[in-house]
């Protein structure tokens, strides 16, 4: 097994935002919640984009699980930097683990079963067998860095 493809971070969608907001402010206010590893402002020109509302909105990025969830818990719908706004996550964490040289008579069944025992397992997908050996691949999904880790220390 190879080890995890790194994550972005734990990400939060901040807005509407007003014009005049800076990266450097929302940086320091959400720092109150815990280490920020990315603030960037993104305009959607009307589109929709993330979130359900338009124009101005951050992605703010923690280095922690948890410092992104008291980002949401700790301001969603409270007054912030000139109105009321809203603070969701972006998406739960996903780590995608590659699962090497596996025999071709291996099932995605016997793959999950392998895995099973990991509580965040979201997703397991096998390759079909390739080349003059006939071994197989396929990649498994964990909604943490932790587990992913557990899993490759432990097998």
């Amino acid at each position: 097994m190879s080890g995890p493809a790194p994550i972005e971070g734990f990400r939060v969608v901040v807005g509407p935002l007003s014009a005049d907001v800076t990266e450097s402010a929302l940086r320091g206010f959400f720092s109150s919640c815990g280490l920020v590893t990315a603030v960037s402002l993104v305009s959607d020109n009307g589109s929709g984009g993330y979130g359900s509302f338009p124009g101005l909105r951050a992605v703010i990025s923690f280095l922690r699980q948890d410092s992104a969830t008291k980002a949401v818990t700790s301001f969603h719908l409270n007054p912030l930097l000139g109105g009321n706004i809203q603070v969701c996550h972006v998406q739960p964490p996903d780590v995608k683990v590659f699962v090497g040289d596996l025999p071709p008579d291996l099932y995605e069944e016997d793959l999950k079963a392998l895995f099973q025992s990991y509580t965040d397992l979201n997703e397991v997908h096998l390759l079909p067998p390739k080349g003059t050996s006939g071994n197989r691949c396929g990649f498994v999904r964990f909604g943490s860095q932790a587990s992913a880790n557990r899993a490759i220390a432990e097998l």
